[in-house]
């Protein structure tokens, strides 16, 4: 009887797994099979190689649980606690820690009262807007006096795949491993990809093909990151946090082109005309031509692809959505960079990049800029909040 009843009892049990062992078996004999046909794993194909370096960079290298890993504050420290959030040009890359804005304003915020304030930076490369408002949603635990934020390029350089997925990976950081672990193990994966791969567009099923996707790209980004501003500035407004939100800067026009993200034709093209421009605004320049120089470089700027200018249009966009809040502070960089530097011509390489990386770079700040962005929010945050 007991032994009819064990046998029984297997029967179920394989009954029940036979559905999972039978995929898992199949799967491992056409792994064997793609192997010593010698397809390639996903991840070896050369076309797929900087697609991976930057979703890796942007959902796999330390995620928003481990970065912005906040401990609840006590009142009692006597501090004032400033956060900054956002991507690389907050975080100071490449030398991220040392002598980036943060640090500075810490300092200049700290001569007339010996460490009243303590700024804590949480900023970092790749992330985008979505990072930045889950940290901040994190950070009331820490009670922070006041968030300075600075982000938004990002968001656009995410524009080869829909917002959609981007949130989902972000919100469910298991999904980006699983899917990267297949990536670098699973010929199978490879094969199903490559099927799936729609090669009638030229730049895959997420690229940009045209001038109405990218119009329809931009307005999605655009509404996204605004979005993601507004839910920030009502946790500020319900929390009485004081929040400073930069706008980013996106003057090109001295600058080398920037590698592309993907190999893609229609920003190419865009990127060609922009560049054009660029080569005529240097012509102008040695000749002493310094007005039609800076008409050739704006014009350059305006018709630019790369996200440094989609942002700042955002940016112009999300001015118009805000009231004048008590607790709320639109710091325009940009704006103050061409009133500081009249000839916006050679402001340019002076103030980004200069490092190994890039001896020009329209997104990173170098020393020079990240005090004078420094001392540009100190002015800004003392004139709104004197006693501060």
């Amino acid at each position: 009887m007991d032994s009819s009843r064990n046998e029984l009892l297997f029967k179920k049990v394989c009954l029940y797994l036979l559905p999972i062992i039978a995929p898992l078996l199949f799967i491992v004999i056409l792994e064997d099979i793609l192997s010593t046909a010698k397809v390639k794993l996903f991840v070896e194909k050369n076309e797929n190689q900087q697609i991976l370096n930057i979703q890796q960079c942007r959902y796999g290298t330390q995620n928003v649980e481990e970065i912005c890993h906040f401990v609840p504050r006590s009142y009692r420290d006597g501090q004032k606690l400033v956060l900054v959030l956002g991507d690389s040009t907050a975080a100071g890359y490449p030398d991220y820690r040392s002598n980036n804005f943060s640090s500075l304003l810490e300092l200049s915020l700290n001569k007339t009262n010996q460490n009243f304030h303590r700024v804590e930076n949480y900023a970092s490369s790749c992330k985008d807007s979505d990072f930045v408002r889950r940290c901040f949603e994190k950070s009331l635990k820490a009670r922070p006096d006041m968030v300075v934020i600075y982000t938004g390029h990002n968001d656009f350089t995410n524009r080869f795949h829909p917002h959609a997925i981007s949130s989902l990976v972000q919100k469910v950081p298991w999904i980006f491993d699983l899917v990267t672990y297949l990536r670098f193990h699973s010929r199978t994966y490879s094969l199903v990809a490559e099927f799936f791969n729609d090669k009638s567009r030229p730049n895959g099923s997420y690229g940009i093909n045209s001038e109405i996707e990218y119009q329809a790209r931009h307005k999605e980004v655009t509404g996204h990151l605004i979005e993601n501003f507004q839910i920030v500035s009502g946790i500020a407004e319900e929390n009485k946090i004081k929040l400073v939100m930069i706008v980013p800067v996106s003057n090109l026009t001295e600058f080398e082109p920037p590698p592309r993200e993907l190999n893609n034709v229609f920003f190419d093209t865009k990127r060609n005309q922009a560049m054009k421009l660029i080569s005529d605004g240097r012509d102008n320049l040695k000749k002493g031509k310094t007005d039609l120089a800076l008409f050739d470089f704006i014009k350059a700027r305006d018709n630019d692809p790369v996200p440094s200018r989609l942002t700042t249009e955002a940016y112009k966009q999300l001015k118009t959505n805000f009231s004048d809040r008590d607790n709320l502070l639109l710091v325009d960089f940009e704006k103050e960079l061409e009133t500081t530097f009249p000839d916006k011509h050679k402001f340019g390489c002076d103030l980004f990049g200069g490092h190994e990386t890039a001896q020009c770079d329209q997104f990173h700040l170098n020393a020079r800029g990240h005090q004078l962005l420094s001392d540009f929010l100190l002015k800004n945050i003392q004139q709104k909040w004197p006693d501060f």
